[in-house]
């Protein structure tokens, strides 16, 4: 008789949990779809994984919430990919934190700072040219950056991706967050741009003002040498960062081990 009940809650939850997760995914959507409503051209939104792409600002990119982990160690994330050419500037955000001063100071990490006393203190950055990161990283978006605390930047196959932890899932703040992340994507592209014709007006100058043509690809190369070294340094710190997560579970598993030899042979 027991056995009998406990099949039937059993059931009863599975089917319950069946339609809320299907009710919380039309829901999710229903508010994708108002979002995209006038704002994202191009907009799709995938029926299985709620993924919602489009153009925003002529930057196409990708939202989605996901949920990262399993069980107690599960947390919720939006996370946001931008199409972006990153080869002639690179830049990621990072939340200030104890762990990353640690890195900076070991040469595994740099932190650019912009000026902004609130900012600086709130995020790393790492970037190269820094020159350009700074032109690209203005009061606004700084702004939008502080009020989305904590907030990352990383380079990705698209070219980069933002994310923050918690479900966005309100439409106006949909649109603000996708923004924020397409603002990024142009200020980059314009600021990569106006570089290139400052070179170009260079080069095109007569006399001694004027830089050569061989002086101006000098400048070029190590524009990609210095993004090269970039990816190198976060390549190099991954590295570290796989070390010490080795140690830690050997330094684990010896910690079991000295205990249960202690209570067999003690």
């Amino acid at each position: 008789m027991e056995l009998g009940l406990f099949v039937i809650a059993f059931i009863a939850l599975m089917i319950g949990g069946h339609y809320l997760g299907k009710k919380q995914k039309r829901e999710l959507q229903e508010a994708l779809s108002k979002a995209a409503d006038g704002f994202m051209l191009e907009s799709q939104i995938d029926p299985e994984t709620s993924e919602l792409s489009g153009s925003v600002d002529g930057i196409e990119l990708a939202y989605r919430l996901v949920t990262r982990g399993t069980g107690k160690n599960s947390e919720s994330w939006t996370e946001c990919d931008v199409t972006v050419d990153t080869t002639q500037l690179d830049i990621a955000l990072r939340p200030q934190t104890r762990s990353e001063e640690r890195w900076v100071k070991k040469g595994l990490a740099r932190d650019l700072l912009v000026g902004d006393e609130a900012f600086d203190e709130k995020f790393i950055v790492e970037a190269a040219p820094a020159e350009l990161a700074k032109r690209v990283l203005s009061e606004d978006l700084q702004t939008e950056f502080l009020e989305h605390h904590p907030l990352e930047v990383k380079i990705s196959e698209q070219g980069l991706l933002v994310e923050k932890r918690g479900h966005i899932e309100e439409p106006d703040e949909i649109r603000r967050f996708t923004r924020m992340a397409a603002t990024l994507a142009n200020q980059m592209n314009e600021a990569v741009e106006t570089k290139r014709e400052d070179r170009q007006r260079e080069a095109a100058t007569k006399g001694y003002r004027g830089a050569s043509p061989a002086e101006v690809k000098r400048r070029e190369l190590k524009t990609l040498e210095e993004t090269a070294e970039l990816k190198a340094l976060r390549a190099q710190r991954k590295k570290a960062e796989n070390v010490r997560s080795a140690l830690i579970v050997v330094a684990l598993l010896a910690g079991l081990f000295a205990l249960s030899f202690s209570q067999r042979y003690c």
